[in-house]
């Protein structure tokens, strides 16, 4: 069984995570990292991230929590060979690769999701197989109010899974001022009240659109991907995708 140690655990996301892992009979919660004061009821919890590695020696850290905290704490797991899942948004594509790099040195597997929700990895994967046969497409994609990072970490891995499937960014919008260019992909982001997530991804052709869409109804269709991912992250060395961890394309 897998040790687990949850970095941001009194987050929203962190905390499910948490709860998640006690009740999965393959894992073992050793601790928690968080700045926020609280505490955590059957494990130690704590600021210090250093200490807390040493002393529960985790096989994983799951991490939700801020891009900088991120950046700091995943060194230093790194170098007492914990391999990482990684689900905060937010970081830079370098600083990612980075860490991508560092972990494969260290013989450690690192998996980065911006969405652990099977149906929105499947979303994913099918947008790209759909990308190659389309010379238009925009996403919108919709959060609660209180997300901060725009567009989403989803709606960027989308544009740039589709862009990859074709070989080359989309053709160059004319309105590029409606949302935000990436793969020459219009990404419209939405902040508001009583959203959880959702995604559409909108391809257009002469006479027909095709509309691929996913929608969180609870933070519960994140389990299934998130454990997957710590139970199997261990197999893998360096920057990993959920999509390989799922084996979609059955490579």
């Amino acid at each position: 069984m897998a040790k687990v140690v949850v970095l941001g655990a009194l987050g929203r996301m962190g905390g499910s995570a948490v709860r998640w892992i006690e009740e999965d009979p393959e894992l073992i919660l050793v601790g928690g990292i968080d700045k926020t004061e609280g505490q955590l009821k059957n494990v130690p919890l704590s600021d210090d991230a250093e200490t807390l590695l040493c002393s529960a020696r985790p096989d994983v850290l799951v991490d939700f929590s801020t891009p900088s905290t991120t950046l700091s704490v995943a060194p230093l797991a790194l170098r007492h060979n914990t391999n990482l899942v990684i689900g905060t948004t937010g970081i830079p594509e370098d600083k990612l690769a980075d860490l991508g790099r560092k972990a494969e040195g260290a013989g450690v597997g690192m998996v980065v999701a911006p969405n652990f929700s099977l149906g929105a990895v499947v979303m994913i994967w099918l947008a790209s197989k759909a990308a190659r046969f389309f010379d238009s497409a925009e996403i919108v994609e919709m959060h609660h109010q209180n997300k901060l990072d725009f567009p989403s970490g989803t709606a960027i891995r989308t544009a740039h899974m589709m862009a990859s499937s074709r070989g080359e960014p989309f053709p160059p919008s004319t309105s590029s001022s409606r949302g935000e260019n990436i793969e020459g992909i219009l990404i419209h982001s939405l902040r508001l009240p009583g959203i959880l997530s959702s995604q559409e991804v909108i391809l257009g052709g002469e006479g027909e659109t095709l509309t691929i869409s996913h929608r969180t109804i609870s933070r519960e269709c994140y389990r299934e991907g998130l454990l997957t991912a710590t139970k199997k992250v261990s197999q893998f060395s360096g920057l990993v995708t959920l999509e390989q961890i799922l084996d979609l394309d059955g490579t």
